[in-house]
C-alpha cells in the first residue's frame, strides 16, 4: 500500500492517510510539552548557575587585583626587576637583534617578510 500520493493539481507529495492514528498526536504533543517544560527549567537553572559563577569569579579577581596592588606598592623594585628579567629573556630567546648591525637592516628585513 502506498502511504504517499502525488496531487494532480500542484504536483506536491501529500500523505494519503492524514489522520489515521489521532491518538498518537495527543501522546506526542503531551510528551513534547513535558520535555519542553523540562528543557526550559534546565536552561533557567544553567543560566542562574552561570551567573552566580561569573559573579564569584569577578569577586575573586577583584580581591586578587587588590592584593597585587598592595604588594606592588609595598615592594616595587622586585616587580620592576621581574619585568626587566622577563624582557631580557624574551630578547635573548628571539636573537634576531644580534643578526643585524643596524636597526635599518632589521626594519628592512621585517618589511620584506610581509
Amino acid at each position: 500500500m502506498n502511504a504517499l500520493s502525488i496531487s494532480k493539481n500542484d504536483g506536491k507529495i501529500k500523505p494519503r492517510h492524514k489522520n489515521r492514528y489521532p491518538y498518537f498526536k495527543g501522546a506526542f504533543s503531551e510528551r513534547q510539552a513535558r520535555w519542553g517544560r523540562a528543557f526550559a527549567d534546565t536552561k533557567q537553572r544553567a543560566a542562574e548557575s552561570l551567573r552566580s559563577a561569573s559573579q564569584a569569579g569577578q569577586e575573586r579577581m577583584k580581591d586578587y587585583a587588590a592584593r597585587l596592588d598592595d604588594n606592588v606598592h609595598a615592594n616595587p623594585w622586585a616587580y620592576l626587576g621581574g619585568v626587566a628579567l622577563a624582557i631580557l629573556i624574551y630578547a635573548l630567546s628571539q636573537r634576531t637583534w644580534m643578526k643585524f648591525s643596524k636597526a635599518s637592516d632589521f626594519v628592512a628585513r621585517l618589511t620584506r617578510q610581509r
